[in-house]
């Protein structure tokens, strides 16, 4: 608490013996039309949608999460999400994005201090095992705190990564 801020915090959870077929898809978004519109655009993608959690729309936050699990192939579902996040940036508008999306990586992120957002993603009330667990607190400098769309960890479906400053070279790389 003493080294971040109150402007996001995250944490991934990595369950490498999960034989679970289907992908956990959590997006955060910015209102009901929005989750309209990402399952119009799953299903245009051929894919089906087995569970969901409606969000959350009287907490009052910007964002609310989305969480959905889905059976695709691992080519077609990256397609879908990398598409859809594009579409849900409009210029300096972010309506919504995909921030989680594996089978054996989950992960918990938004605005606030660390135990706040354990608070709000469940974990406080409802505690998790995994095989390994990434955590991160931030001071944002180079992108609005107020969107838990940047908070950490990043990641892309069994990988999740948080890092310090500036990454420099990742067009590069």
């Amino acid at each position: 608490r003493f080294r971040g801020s109150n402007l996001g915090a995250g944490f991934a959870s990595f369950n490498v013996g999960n034989e679970s077929p289907q992908y956990k898809l959590k997006a955060l978004i910015d209102k009901p039309e929005t989750h309209q519109y990402i399952k119009k655009r799953l299903e245009e993608f051929d894919i089906s949608i087995n569970s969901e959690d409606e969000p959350l729309w009287s907490n009052g936050r910007l964002f609310t999460s989305w969480i959905s699990n889905v059976s695709s192939h691992d080519k077609k579902l990256s397609l879908a999400l990398n598409t859809i996040n594009s579409e849900l940036i409009m210029g300096e508008k972010v309506r919504g994005r995909f921030y989680s999306s594996g089978k054996f990586v989950e992960v918990f992120k938004d605005v606030g201090y660390p135990i706040d957002v354990a608070r709000l993603s469940g974990l406080v009330k409802n505690p998790r095992d995994a095989d390994m667990w990434v955590a991160h607190t931030r001071q944002p400098t180079n992108s609005p705190g107020m969107l838990p769309i940047w908070s950490h960890p990043f990641s892309s479906f069994e990988v999740a990564i948080v890092h310090n400053g500036d990454i420099s070279s990742f067009g590069a790389n």
